[in-house]
């Protein structure tokens, strides 16, 4: 016995017109676009429009991020990262600051990231003890006594106001651990660097949250050694909520895991 054949349904003439129709529509429209963008393509003025009415999008679809340009090796792309951030941190313009061009090429910015180190900028005008409670002010998450302006904050001394394109170690964990102010020194001084003041060490930790995504040296403090109070070195530190945590009362021998230190080289 044969299997019972399915009934199929048959396409009248007119539907196949219907049909055609409906293709014919979709050509003509297409046509009709085409030809729109040609006549576009054709006039310049139309085209200018088109240009500029376009140019934001473009801008901001092929941006690169500020952290992708700082820990680029082109001099030029870490230039436009410290001139965005220093226009997001000091967005009226109240310190006129110009980041000038990074005076090093590519194979010097290659050498120092081989040694974990990277550049940050920090101006002149922000680089003083008074300029602390400038600081203070542009970053108010950090909430600091040293930052404050208040008598405590104006017994801050810097023995050096380190200033311009500095080298930093870029690590967010603590570096230089479990030494003492002397040992710290002797492994600065092999390293042609410095001990950190608290202003280059307050901008670090705002570029950390920036690039790296969170502060540094969370948890553990670091001894900054060209900054003092009442003859004590300081050790900083931030927490996670970027509040900046800035003591003084350890001895210069006193080591422990959970301090090292911090340095530059200008």
């Amino acid at each position: 016995m044969s299997a019972p054949t399915k009934n199929r349904k048959s396409i009248s003439p007119g539907q196949i017109q219907q049909i055609l129709g409906f293709v014919r529509n979709i050509i003509e429209e297409l046509a009709l676009g085409f030809a729109q963008v040609q006549r576009v393509i054709n006039d310049p003025e139309r085209v200018a429009e088109f240009k500029e009415a376009i140019k934001p999008l473009l801008v901001k679809f092929f941006a690169r991020s500020v952290g992708d340009l700082a820990l680029s090796l082109d001099p030029v792309d870490i230039l436009e990262a410290w001139t965005q951030l220093w226009q997001k941190w000091d967005p009226k313009g109240i310190h006129n600051i110009v980041v000038p061009e990074l005076p090093y090429d590519s194979e010097h910015i290659q050498r120092e990231k081989d040694r974990g180190r990277g550049f940050i900028y920090l101006p002149s005008q922000l680089a003083t003890v008074q300029a602390l409670a400038d600081l203070g002010k542009l970053f108010p998450k950090m909430q600091s006594w040293s930052v404050s302006g208040n008598d405590d904050a104006k017994k801050i001394k810097n023995t050096k106001d380190l200033s311009g394109w500095l080298s930093v170690e870029m690590a967010l964990n603590m570096p230089n651990p479990d030494t003492t102010e002397a040992g710290l020194r002797e492994i600065f001084s092999q390293q042609n660097a410095e001990g950190k003041t608290l202003n280059v060490y307050t901008v670090f930790g705002q570029f950390c949250r920036e690039v790296l995504g969170q502060y540094p040296d969370i948890p553990g403090y670091v001894r900054l050694l060209s900054s003092s109070y009442d003859g004590f070195v300081l050790d900083a530190d931030f927490d996670e909520d970027g509040y900046l945590i800035v003591i003084h009362n350890w001895y210069p021998d006193i080591h422990d895991s959970s301090l090292g230190g911090r340095s530059v080289a200008v």
